[in-house]
C-alpha cells in the first residue's frame, strides 16, 4: 500500500493539541515499514497519545494511522524552515523502534 506522509501529517495538524508533526516510516519485518509520527504539542497543550491515535484512526484507515507517536519539543529543520526528514529518520528511528519493541514485548508474570 502506498502511503503519503503529507496525508497523515494533515490529519495530525487538524488536532487542536498539535502544533507541528512529521511522519516517517520505520522498518518492520512484517509490513516493510510502520507509520510513526513525531509530534510537537501546541503551547500549553497536553497531548494524549491514545486520543490522538484514535483521532487519526477515525479520519484515516487503521493501516495509515501512526502505530507510534513520539512527542518532541521541536522538530529539526533545514535552513529553509522545512522539517529535516533525513536527520529526523537517522536520529529518531532507533528511539521509535526501541519504544515499539517495548510496547509489543510480551509481559511475563
Amino acid at each position: 500500500m502506498n502511503l503519503y506522509p503529507a496525508e497523515v501529517e494533515r490529519v495530525l495538524l487538524d488536532h487542536a493539541d498539535v502544533e507541528d508533526a512529521v511522519v516517517i516510516g520505520v522498518r518492520d519485518h512484517e509490513m516493510g515499514e510502520k507509520v510513526c509520527a513525531l509530534v510537537v504539542p501546541a503551547p500549553g497543550a497536553a497531548v494524549d497519545v491514545a486520543a490522538l491515535t484514535d483521532f487519526c484512526v477515525r479520519r484515516l484507515s487503521r493501516l495509515k494511522a501512526p502505530r507510534h507517536i513520539h512527542l518532541l519539543a521541536e522538530l529539526p529543520r533545514i535552513t529553509m524552515g522545512k522539517a529535516n526528514r533525513r536527520k529526523i529518520r537517522e536520529e529518531f528511528e532507533p528511539i521509535v523502534l526501541a519504544a515499539m519493541e517495548a510496547q509489543e514485548a510480551p509481559t511475563h508474570v
